[in-house]
């Protein structure tokens, strides 16, 4: 099982909220591709929109956006990720915790895509790209503690429960000749 810990502060009316979430994971095994797993790893501040209907609600967070580039001794890398969690859910009132407190439970998908190229400066390596995309369904409860009628903060947990996903690697080697 994979945790995730999720803070966020809102700012809301009552259809829409817009936050910012800081996003913590642990048991070093990060639910985002291989390529950004570790310990406790702090994630950045990272928007998200919810829409309410009822006691239902849709959420949508723009999770991921990386680029970056390493110019090595041997080999130049760059790489790009992109990721954004889709989450249904449903308020659920336990009755405790006053009006200020609500609990709701919600199913959430998170995708990832993983762009990475190495260009060798040696001419003993070949040049290589690595593309990788990834879902990881997961079971969100959350408390949402109202600090007054425009702004709250939402305290969850994602527990990962299936991830799927594949990866595909090209090299270049300008020894092997293309097939027609």
């Amino acid at each position: 099982m994979i945790l995730g810990l999720s803070i966020s502060l809102q700012a809301q009316n009552t259809d829409v909220a817009f936050k910012l979430y800081t996003n913590l994971y642990y048991l070093n095994a990060d639910p985002i591709p291989s390529f950004a797993s570790g310990w406790g790893q702090f994630k950045g501040l990272t928007p998200a929109v919810t829409l309410f209907d009822g006691d239902a609600y849709h959420e949508l967070e723009f999770s991921n956006l990386r680029f970056s580039r390493d110019n090595r001794q041997l080999e130049e890398q760059r790489s790009f990720l992109v990721g954004f969690r889709y989450e249904y859910g449903q308020v659920i009132d336990l009755g405790w915790g006053g009006e200020n407190l609500t609990t709701s439970i919600g199913g959430a998908a998170r995708f990832y895509h993983y762009n990475q190229s190495i260009t060798p400066k040696q001419t003993s390596s070949f040049e290589s790209s690595i593309k990788q995309n990834k879902v990881v369904f997961a079971v969100v409860p959350r408390l949402l503690y109202r600090l007054n009628d425009s702004f709250s903060i939402d305290l969850n947990t994602s527990i990962s429960v299936v991830s799927a996903g594949f990866e595909t690697t090209f090299y270049d080697n300008p020894l092997m000749s293309e097939q027609n």
